[in-house]
């Protein structure tokens, strides 16, 4: 059916609106017909009274013709609206179609140009990566050629060389065949008369002229070669006329070698020689001219002194010495004879190729080894830095100008890697420095228990906790020949973080002993080397020597592995056994290898190891070296220790009182350690604490600030450890200072020797002539304490000392070896006096908190009760003040360590038992370091008031 097609009737009722889809019916001939709506008329003729008779008139009748005519109508209004809609539909549809399209056609289109976006980048991609290939392609190329036209050249000039000698042997071949042929051909004549001759010359005359033409060529070159001998000749002279061949090599020093090798006479002559032998060309530039002289002269070197330039026997080292032999062979045959020159010409640039490669590899050593001392001391400034500003800044300018100086010495040799390699250098050393934190952090960390109220308040804060690592087993300077354990070290980096390692003081009998075990060995070791047995002595000293030089180094590092190579142990005993050891050569290389190991400072006394080497006596001298070197290499491997302790003290420092007190308590575990001592000993004081306290309140009032704290206790307790009233034992030292009885035992006498000197200074001054000018007896004090520090001192000395100082008229020789014995005995009034005074000195520095900036001499209260405690002891105040200082700091490392554990001693026991009630206050000092706790295991746990101090 067309739609098109369909064409409404002129009358319909519809109105079209063009500008919109809507349709408006006109209902205009409906109400002519019908005065009120069709669908309401049967409605209301239903509920009217004539509604049936009104049905059946012809009213009705007419009444449906029209209902029909309009339905009719209504029906064709539908059918064009529905057919108006569905062309309306058809060409939304249409539109919504071209829309489509539309966007098709677009996207299409943005794809096209992102497709030809995407391969014009492609394309220039291409080019940029071809134009990339084509550069290094060049650059490449270019060397390549550079590398081939050299080849090439060398080459055409040693085949131009042999040719030409092929030429000339030739032309010498056919010259004496010509001549042999022409005297064969000639008729043998009697020597014609003077006359004749006279009267022939002219025509002779003619044949020399022809003859000179015709051999022109033939003359000039045997002139040539004539002068070329000649010159090398006078060159030859030149040169060996200066001493240098390979005989005078080897009996020259090396130092004045190297002085000969830079004359400019012995230069020049060098070069000329080569010049004359073909290596070096006149049109060179003078710079590879020297270059060339240089490496010729370093072959003689190499060859006459092998140890001082070679650093190991390597393949490359055994290569570069075979090929020197083979080219100063060639080279001395070809300068003193007529001979040809191809062995030279062959075996040169075999030796630039060996001298170069080993010239690479011993550069990039050096190189490695001056950019560790680099990174050295940058780890060395970073661990100094924060020291005072003087020291700070003398160890900057030093560190400064040695790193510059290194930085001048690697970009000679390195170039434009210099900062690359410096920088490779300093990150293996923070790489190592990170691995050497690791391990120390393989330390104990403090657990959150049994802390001080700070400290858990500290961790509440922090909101973390630590955690148990294990300890190494071993020593950390174990590596060095030092015998400490951790705990020791912890130790003594708590009293001193300075500490350093120090050779151990010998008694004069234990120096007796070493020294004479040392002769009856080495007395051993030169029997057996005099009688040839070489193999049972010699390996075992290089299998020493080498173990401590490798301590000196990494592991595995380039440095290690030279130093395993050039001491070869199989090597040695090879050479042992067929009698090829040289005694020389072994002490110059290991002397060789400790001056690049140590410290500038100690240069001097490396090199002092080779002076008994050159001793007439081969076996004497050796014997002699090897003792030399063994002990400075103890000298070298407590300096390392030293230093390694030096940069990891920072590390550990914060974990030392932790590690410390974590293990003691495992020795008591174990039972390795009691605590028996440690309680009789604060226990005992504890009480006379007590007791004090209640005869100072007869009432019984018991006032909280009149109760003793534990402060003062652990402060009598320790002054009765450091200076007891009277000569104690060691063993009733209590177990927690089992680590300082070597300290205890020397701030015992100490303090005995400050109360005897004091003591002898006030009798000496009571004893001098009133009229008597004043005297320093500050002099006499120091006289008395060097004479007590002497271990051979008796009681006469300190008699005449005295008798001498204050005038032998003023009291008789009996009666001052009676006053000096009374004091050395200690039952002199004054002595004892003097001797409470300094206790009361020791317990005032361990209670007044001087570590917070009181000096003696200020108006604090702690000041004065010092100076109270210090009457009759001026003259002694430096040491008084030394010894307050360091018993403070055996106090406070003391506490921090084992505060808890003496905390717990005193409140395990009955209060009762005691008579004592103790209000546990926060100590008057507190240790500047941060209180690090652990969790004890073997002690049982005690719960902590709020009040407690630890």
């Amino acid at each position: 059916m067309d739609l098109d097609n369909i064409q409404e009737p002129a009358s319909s009722p519809i109105r079209d609106m063009s500008d919109s889809s809507n349709f408006f019916f006109d209902l205009s001939p409906a109400k002519t017909i019908s005065p009120r709506p069709a669908r309401l008329q049967p409605r209301h003729r239903r509920h009217s009274i004539s509604s049936a008779t009104s049905h059946k008139s012809g009213g009705s009748a007419r009444h449906v013709t029209r209902m029909s005519s309009c339905d009719e109508d209504i029906t064709a209004v539908r059918r064009a609206a529905f057919i108006e809609g569905r062309k309306n539909r058809l060409a939304a549809r249409a539109v919504e179609r071209e829309e489509v399209l539309a966007r098709a056609r677009t996207g299409i289109e943005g794809a096209s140009s992102k497709l030809a976006e995407l391969q014009k980048s492609i394309a220039a991609a291409n080019v940029a990566r071809e134009k990339m290939l084509a550069t290094v392609t060049s650059a490449c190329g270019d060397q390549v050629a550079k590398a081939k036209a050299k080849a090439a050249e060398m080459r055409e000039k040693r085949l131009e060389e042999v040719r030409m000698m092929k030429l000339a042997l030739e032309e010498r071949l056919a010259n004496a065949a010509k001549r042999r042929e022409e005297m064969r051909k000639t008729k043998r004549t009697s020597r014609p008369s003077v006359g004749s001759v006279e009267e022939k010359s002219p025509e002779r005359k003619v044949l020399r002229r022809e003859v000179s033409e015709v051999e022109r060529r033939d003359a000039a070159r045997v002139i040539q070669r004539t002068w070329r001998r000649s010159e090398k000749r006078r060159a030859a002279q030149a040169f060996f006329g200066l001493g240098v061949d390979v005989s005078a090599v080897h009996e020259l020093p090396f130092e004045e070698l190297v002085y000969r090798f830079q004359d400019q006479k012995v230069l020049k002559a060098t070069i000329r020689a080569l010049k004359a032998t073909g290596l070096v060309g006149d049109e060179e530039p003078p710079m590879k001219q020297m270059e060339a002289c240089r490496i010729f002269l370093s072959s003689y070197m190499i060859l006459g002194h092998p140890e001082e330039i070679l650093s190991g026997q390597g393949e490359r080292e055994q290569e570069l010495v075979r090929t020197t032999n083979i080219l100063l062979r060639a080279f001395e045959n070809s300068v003193r004879s007529p001979a040809s020159s191809v062995d030279l010409l062959a075996a040169w640039p075999s030796y630039l190729v060996a001298f170069r490669s080993w010239k690479a590899h011993d550069s990039a050593i050096l190189v490695e080894g001056m950019a560790a001392q680099y990174a050295e001391l940058s780890q060395i400034w970073e661990t100094v830095k924060d020291s005072e500003a003087s020291v700070a800044d003398e160890y900057k300018r030093s560190i400064r100008n040695n790193q510059l100086m290194l930085l001048q010495k690697i970009r000679k040799l390195a170039g434009e890697d210099t900062r690359k390699v410096v920088g490779k250098a300093i990150a293996e050393a923070k790489k190592r420095r990170k691995e050497l934190k690791k391990a120390v952090e393989a330390l104990p960390k403090p657990s959150p228990s049994r802390t001080r109220p700070e400290s858990a308040g500290s961790a509440r804060n922090s909101g973390s906790a630590r955690q148990e690592f294990t300890v190494p087993a071993t020593s950390i300077v174990a590596n060095y020949g030092v015998n400490l354990s951790n705990r020791q070290l912890m130790h003594e980096l708590l009293l001193d973080p300075n500490f350093k390692l120090e050779p151990p003081e010998k008694s004069p009998l234990e120096k007796a002993v070493e020294t004479q075990v040392k002769r009856a060995f080495f007395d051993s070791v030169r029997e057996g080397l005099r009688n040839g047995e070489e193999e049972d002595w010699i390996p075992g000293l290089a299998k020493d020597v080498r173990s401590r030089l490798l301590r000196l180094v990494v592991p595995d590092s380039p440095t290690a592995q030279m130093i395993s190579g050039a001491l070869d142990l199989t090597v040695i005993e090879q050479q042992c056994r067929t009698r090829t050891f040289d005694y020389q050569r072994f002490c110059e290389q290991v002397v060789h290898m400790m001056r690049r190991l140590c410290a500038p400072f100690r240069d001097e006394m490396v090199q002092g190891c080779l002076v008994p080497a050159a001793a007439e006596d081969r076996v004497e001298g050796f014997v002699e070296c090897a003792k030399a070197i063994l002990e400075v290499l103890d000298v070298l491997l407590l300096d390392h220790a030293n230093f390694h302790l030096t940069i990891a003290a920072p590390m550990l420092l914060p974990e030392a009182v932790a590690y410390e007190r974590k293990r003691f308590d495992e020795d008591v575990k174990a039972g390795r350690a009691s605590l028996e001592s440690t309680k009789k000993w604060l226990q005992a004081h504890a009480q006379e604490a007590t007791q004090t306290a209640e005869s100072r309140d007869p009432e019984g009032v018991q006032h909280p600030k009149s109760k003793p704290t534990l402060s003062p206790v652990f402060a009598a307790a320790m002054v009765d450890v450091v200076v007891p009233d009277s000569t104690g034992t060691l063993p009733d030292l209590p177990e927690t200072f089992h680590l300082d009885v070597d300290r205890i035992v020397e701030y015992r006498q100490t303090a005995h020797k400050i109360t005897v000197v004091a003591t002898l200074i006030l009798h000496s001054k009571n004893l001098a002539r009133a009229g008597s000018p004043q005297q320093d007896w500050s002099q006499l004090k120091e006289r008395l304490w060097v004479i007590l520090k002497d271990g051979q001192t008796t009681a006469e000395h300190l008699t005449s000392e005295v008798q001498h100082y204050i005038g032998s008229a003023s009291t008789s020789s009996s009666a001052a070896d009676n006053l000096v014995s009374r004091v050395l005995d200690g039952s002199d009034t004054v002595f004892k006096l003097l001797r409470r005074r300094l206790r009361a000195y020791m317990e005032a520095w361990l209670t007044a908190g001087l570590a917070r900036g009181d000096e003696p001499g200020s108006r604090s209260r702690p000041s004065q009760q010092l100076a109270a405690a210090a009457s009759g002891m001026e003259e002694l105040a430096g040491e008084l003040k030394r010894l307050g200082e360091k018993v403070r700091k055996l106090g406070e490392v003391n506490r921090d360590c084992y505060g808890g554990l003496y905390d717990g001693i005193l409140r395990d026991r009955p209060l009762s038992a005691l008579n004592v009630s103790f209000l546990f206050k926060r100590p008057q000092f507190q240790s500047r370091r941060p209180c690090c706790q652990i969790t004890i295991r073997s002690i049982p746990r005690v719960t902590l008031d709020s009040d407690s101090p630890w």
